[in-house]
């Protein structure tokens, strides 16, 4: 069966989900990737290939050129197509009438769309959070989450050194708001007395970041920032991954940790806390406020308590004994529950029994609608900075 997969591809979230997804799939069939929104990787080893075909730049962030999309599909003869976090849906609606079977790979979505997802045949949710969302559709299937247990595991040898935090900040830039927590874990460290290090990692550049992580990196000598993008990722120069994240799909990085041996600081909310055993592999903190996203994702946004993040990573320094203990937990939990290769089995069966489904009408009329209102916001929103931009030079 040929199987095309639609999404973002490049080394961050969506890029790595989609390639797991092919790594499983490509075993039994022949698996296309249609590269579209992000950066462009063309040309690098690890992202372009034979099977990738890379879409024609568009102004939407999820946007598709028809005639471009159609051609890939009719070239490589696509019976079954995986997108990933699509937020605009007229793709949708070309690859049906193409009598594509279209599935949809669960992330993002509002109080708007959920009821639009219908148009699928299929979805696939990775966490318990998201399927508790869209149970009902009549194709939903959960696969747990899962990472490469033997690419992301602890060091053989143990390493004789003080108590090392580690922070994953990603591609967060200037104009985005610190989605995961960064800040408040800056700010948490700063407090901490005695001997500890923490390590910053950043795929932004310094210029790029936040002026407030600028501010807090720079007033403590114990802090390590390293810049770059890095596969696979070095997680086990740490003990504990401190991860305060406002809001997420997945956030792959956490299963990574936890498979590289690493104790883990989270914020007791979903999903971060279906990969953390509470007190067992790792500490979770209290939600101190729910904040709605600005761009109106179906889940508010968790604000963990500063305080209790501070002790929490205070509780790790003034216990090593029990940091070790929840250390071996993690890559025990991981090796039961996380290794990809063993979660993802039915992935291909999957794929091979869905069938195509017949979409109402009214949904058709939906996704019609709701790119609509997509085109308006965004005419809007660069008026909105164009009248601003006028005004202020």
């Amino acid at each position: 069966m040929n199987i095309g997969i639609v999404t973002t591809w490049f080394p961050a979230g969506g890029g790595y989900v989609s390639k797991a997804y092919r790594h499983v799939l490509a075993q039994d069939h022949q698996v296309f990737i249609y590269a579209r929104g992000g950066k462009r990787y063309k040309g690098n080893s690890n992202w372009d290939d034979p099977q990738v075909t890379w879409a024609s730049p568009h102004y939407k962030t999820t946007g598709i050129w028809s005639w471009h999309f159609r051609r890939w599909i009719r070239r490589n003869n696509i019976q079954i197509i995986l997108f990933n976090e699509q937020r605009h849906w007229y793709p949708l609606l070309v690859a049906r009438k193409m009598g594509v079977v279209i599935g949809g790979y669960v992330d993002y979505y509002t109080q708007n769309t959920v009821s639009a997802f219908r148009v699928y045949d299929f979805l696939i949710c990775n966490t318990q959070r998201h399927l508790s969302v869209f149970s009902w559709h009549p194709q939903c299937f959960y696969i747990p989450w899962g990472t490469d247990i033997h690419t992301f595991k602890p060091c053989e040898t143990k390493i004789n050194r003080p108590v090392t935090f580690l922070l994953n900040a990603g591609w967060e830039l200037q104009w985005e708001r610190d989605r995961r927590g960064t800040s408040l874990a800056l700010e948490a460290f700063q407090t901490l007395q005695g001997e500890c290090k923490l390590l910053v990692y950043s795929q932004a550049s310094w210029k790029q970041m936040l002026q407030k992580w600028r501010d807090l990196l720079s007033c403590d000598r114990r802090i390590e920032v390293k810049t770059g993008t890095f596969d696979p990722f070095p997680y086990t120069e740490a003990d504990v991954y401190v991860y305060p994240s406002r809001s997420d799909g997945i956030g792959l990085t956490l299963p990574e940790a936890i498979s590289s041996g690493l104790a883990a600081i989270i914020p007791d909310s979903p999903p971060m806390n279906e990969f953390v055993v509470k007190n067992e592999t790792g500490l979770c903190v209290e939600v101190e406020k729910y904040l709605a996203r600005t761009d109106g994702y179906y889940w508010a946004e968790n604000i963990c308590s500063l305080q209790q993040l501070t002790d929490a990573m205070r509780f790790y320094i003034d216990h090593p004994d029990v940091l070790e203990q929840h250390k071996q937990s993690a890559r025990k939990f991981a090796e039961r529950n996380l290794c990809w290769i063993q979660n993802s089995t039915v992935l291909n069966q999957t794929f091979e029994n869905v069938q195509r489904l017949d979409v109402p009408e009214t949904s058709v009329a939906q996704l019609t609608q709701l790119d609509c209102q997509r085109r308006q916001t965004s005419v809007l929103r660069k008026a909105g900075v164009f009248a601003y931009s006028l005004f202020n030079n």
